[in-house]
C-alpha cells in the first residue's frame, strides 16, 4: 500500500501547477469554399509576371495555390463592419502560402472616420500590401452616385484616406474605376500621390496609361471583376 504523501519542508511553498496552454497547430492549406472567385486567366508575360484575385467572400484556396495565384486582395470591411469571412480568408492565404492584402470598400454615407478605425483594427497589418481603401459606387445606391456630389465624395475619400495613414503611418492605395471616378469625383487629380489599383473594365488595356485622375501609370490591374 501506498505511505503517506511527504509534506512540503517548513517555509517551502508547494510546486505551482503548470498553467500553460498548448501550442496550437498551424492551419493546414484548405478550401473555404467549393468554387470562385474567379481566378484571373490573364497571361503571365515578362512585363506582367504575377497574378492575383481579390474576394469578398470564401475562397478555395487550395485551388488558387494550384492555379499559381501569388497574392490575394481581401475585403476586411465594408462601410463601417468587418467582413465575416475576413478572418479564416486572411489565416487560410498564410496557411496555403499566398501573399495577402487587405482592403476597405468606402461608404458616402457611413463616418469617415469611423471607417477608417474599423478598418485598422481589422486588417491584421494589413500583410504584404499597403492599406487599400476601395472607392466605386456601393451597392444599394441610387443613381450614379448615390446621389452625392463630388465635393462630397472628395471629402469622404480624402478623411478615410487621412485617417488610415495617421493610424497605420502608411500612405494607402486607392482602387478605383475609371468611369465612376471622372463622374462621381470630378476626375479629381487631389489624390495622386496615392498608388492606383486600376480596375480594368469596360477596357481592358494593361500597357495603357490611367490618363484620369492626375495618376500616370498603375500599380495594380483589375483584369475582370
Amino acid at each position: 500500500t501506498a505511505g503517506p504523501a511527504a509534506s512540503p519542508a517548513p517555509g517551502a511553498a508547494p510546486e505551482p501547477e503548470s498553467s500553460a496552454s498548448p501550442t496550437p497547430a498551424a492551419p493546414v492549406c484548405r478550401d473555404l469554399a467549393e468554387s470562385g472567385p474567379q481566378f484571373p486567366v490573364y497571361p503571365l508575360t515578362k512585363d506582367f509576371p504575377v497574378r492575383g484575385f481579390d474576394a469578398s467572400s470564401d475562397v478555395a484556396w487550395t485551388t488558387a495555390k494550384e492555379k499559381g495565384i501569388t497574392f490575394a486582395l481581401l475585403q476586411a470591411t465594408m462601410g463601417g463592419k468587418p467582413n465575416a469571412t475576413f478572418s479564416a480568408n486572411w489565416a487560410m492565404a498564410a496557411a496555403c502560402g499566398i501573399k495577402r492584402g487587405a482592403y476597405r470598400f468606402a461608404s458616402p454615407k457611413a463616418d469617415p472616420e469611423q471607417q477608417a478605425d474599423v478598418y485598422v483594427e481589422t486588417a491584421a497589418g494589413f500583410g504584404d500590401f499597403p492599406p487599400i481603401v476601395d472607392v466605386e459606387l456601393p451597392p444599394g445606391c441610387k443613381g450614379p452616385c448615390c446621389e452625392l456630389t463630388c465635393d462630397a465624395w472628395r471629402s469622404t475619400v480624402g478623411r478615410i484616406l487621412a485617417r488610415v495613414e495617421k493610424r497605420a503611418n502608411k500612405r494607402p492605395m486607392i482602387y478605383t474605376v475609371e468611369p465612376f471616378w471622372k463622374e462621381c469625383l470630378c476626375n479629381t487629380s487631389r489624390f495622386a500621390e496615392h498608388a492606383l489599383w486600376l480596375a480594368g473594365y469596360p477596357r481592358f488595356d494593361p500597357g495603357a496609361r490611367p490618363g484620369f485622375g492626375g495618376w500616370q501609370r498603375w500599380t495594380l490591374y483589375q483584369t475582370a471583376g
